[in-house]
């Protein structure tokens, strides 16, 4: 569905409503199987995207993504956790 150029959509693999622009969908699909490989599985990689993080403001990773600039953040962390880097 469209509003005013939001998409409003249920995310596939978390089960959520969102309301986004384009990009924020795009970075959502190439995240996940990104994320799932990261944490080892989709149950975990949702409960990661759902949960408020310290690291992003105590923010979760849903709500970063749909912020401007939110989206380098997100994949930034995700990339340091990754690589064992505590985030």
């Amino acid at each position: 569905m469209r509003f005013s150029g939001l998409i409003v959509c249920r995310c596939a693999w978390s089960g959520l409503w969102l309301s986004c622009r384009e990009p924020v969908l795009s970075l959502c699909r190439s995240a996940k199987p990104w994320a799932v490989e990261v944490f080892g599985s989709l149950e975990h990689a949702q409960a990661w995207l759902q949960a408020p993080l310290p690291v992003l403001g105590n923010r979760c990773p849903l709500d970063v993504v749909a912020e401007p600039g939110g989206s380098a953040e997100l994949l930034a962390t995700l990339g340091r956790i990754e690589h064992g880097v505590f985030s």
